[in-house]
């Protein structure tokens, strides 16, 4: 049994008293996006990425990320989180079905998954989406969720980030809220 203390990328800490000792482990890293200004035309690009915090190699490493935009209503962290997670298992369910036994990574080593929006092949931002974001009519949303060898706990995290006070995306000026915290 362990008590294991962990940061969240906005630096709050949380423990889980586990009864499986995993003495590698993912954690979420603060998501680095490109800084931009919120203008037609443009795309939002960042990079997410999860790193082995632990103390030995991390096996069997499987993830999935998105970026996303959506409107704001009333009910959506809720149906945002549950949609992503079910993305997730669905990949992972396939990435199995395919013989992919995940990755490897080293202590200390990250891996990355750039993202863009609109995503590459589709139009950029048109103005209206713009302001949208500016004024919170649209929420940036980030997704992450991780399974790996010898955890009993799959990583999965979803948050979304107020509107940019500057109308920039700069990652320092990013207020981020846990899905769900409405």
């Amino acid at each position: 049994m362990g008590i294991f203390a962990f940061l969240t990328p906005e630096g709050r800490k949380f423990f889980r008293l586990d009864k499986t000792i995993s003495a590698g482990f993912m954690q979420e890293e603060k998501p680095r996006f490109a800084s931009m200004p919120l203008v037609e035309g443009q795309r939002i690009e960042a990079n997410l990425g999860l790193t082995n915090r632990g103390t030995a190699p991390v096996d069997g490493v499987y993830r999935f990320f998105e970026l996303a935009l959506l409107t704001a209503t009333q009910n959506i962290d809720k149906e945002t989180h549950t949609a992503f997670l079910r993305q997730a298992h669905a990949e992972y369910d396939d990435e199995v079905n395919k013989g992919n036994k995940g990755v490897s990574v080293g202590v200390t080593h990250t891996i990355w998954n750039k993202h863009y929006l609109p995503e590459l092949g589709q139009p950029p931002l048109t103005k209206e989406q713009a302001e949208q974001i500016k004024s919170g009519q649209l929420r940036l949303y980030v997704y992450s969720w991780s399974r790996w060898q010898d955890e009993a706990h799959d990583l999965d995290s979803c948050r979304w980030a107020e509107p940019p006070a500057s109308g920039h995306i700069k990652e320092d000026e990013l207020n981020w809220h846990v899905c769900e915290d409405w």
